[in-house]
């Protein structure tokens, strides 16, 4: 995936950033990580478009760049150039990322006149979205998500995001994390508000899928991405261009290899050529079964058929015997 031809400024420091803010030119901003530009991401950006609109204000997002403590603790939901392509696809007018620093609120630099939003983050010592301090710096507008009932002080004119929930919780980057881990793919899907998928570059593998009948497609993924919980999933994956319907294991092989080497390789029905080198997408639908070990490759053989049974359901493909 390539940057949109919209404006992006990189800021190495918060130096850069307070240039950038205090030009005479006013301008509406929006704040965090937007990791996944889940649902809750959507309605703050959504929001921060219309109100630069209503004021004749170009709309910004800061995109806070993981610091390495941060990028060792956890895992990413999708890549920065993703979170970067899905926020363009909404509208706003330029994007500036900006490395994650140990400031607090008040240290953030902002001028007057601006419009400013807050995801719920910490930045620094302090959450974001606990901004008084960052008020009384402002003297501006400010929306944040959360309950408007919260927001008290006078002098401030505010406009609320409502908090984002799905079965009584806020929808948060660690809740998708979370059912990513435990292959709850239904649950990611209801968070995100789309089909969860990786982008990648087809590698040789093995070829002991080739050897019975069955020829999988080994796939890279960025690294620092998390991975659903290792097991089979019903899949699609797009090659060429054109979607197919898939089988995917993610995880070791403990049939056929002793090593504890993750892969991502998918059996893509319907499809049989060679695709060593090219670039695909793959979506993952649904959790069928955990990884399992067998006794033979006569007994994988007849497990996927039923794994590929069992997808064809979830994908309301008619069965063919």
């Amino acid at each position: 995936m390539t940057m949109r031809d919209h404006k992006t400024h990189a800021s190495q420091d918060w130096e850069q950033m307070d240039s950038f803010f205090r030009k005479d030119e006013s301008c509406a901003v929006a704040i965090g990580f937007f990791d996944g530009v889940h649902r809750g991401h959507k309605a703050v950006i959504r929001r921060l478009v219309d109100v630069a609109r209503e004021t004749s204000l170009p709309s910004v997002v800061v995109i806070l760049i993981p610091n390495e403590r941060l990028i060792k603790e956890r895992k990413r939901l999708c890549t920065l150039e993703d979170c970067f392509n899905m926020i363009l696809d909404l509208g706003v007018d330029i994007i500036m990322p900006m490395p994650w620093s140990e400031k607090k609120p008040s240290d953030f630099p902002v001028s007057e006149n601006e419009t400013c939003a807050a995801e719920s983050v910490t930045c620094g010592h302090s959450a974001i979205n606990d901004i008084q301090a960052l008020f009384e710096q402002i003297g501006a507008q400010v929306f944040v998500t959360g309950n408007p009932d919260q927001i008290t002080l006078e002098d401030v004119k505010t406009v609320a995001v409502e908090t984002v929930m799905h079965s009584g919780l806020p929808v948060t980057t660690d809740r998708i994390l979370k059912a990513l881990q435990s292959g709850k793919m239904e649950e990611v899907q209801e968070y995100l508000g789309r089909t969860h998928y990786y982008y990648g570059r087809v590698i040789p593998g093995a070829g002991r899928g080739r050897t019975v009948g069955m020829p999988t497609a080994n796939m890279t993924v960025a690294p620092g991405l998390q991975l659903p919980a290792f097991g089979v999933y019903a899949t699609r994956i797009k090659v060429r261009n054109r979607w197919y319907e898939g089988l995917t294991n993610i995880g070791n092989r403990p049939t056929v290899d002793a090593s504890e080497k993750v892969t991502v390789e998918t059996h893509i029905l319907d499809f049989d050529d060679a695709i060593y080198g090219e670039e695909v997408i793959l979506e993952i639908h649904a959790y069928i079964r955990p990884t399992l070990k067998f006794d033979s490759i006569i007994d994988v053989r007849d497990q996927v058929k039923r794994d590929i049974a069992a997808a064809g359901t979830i994908h309301g493909r008619e069965q063919i015997e």
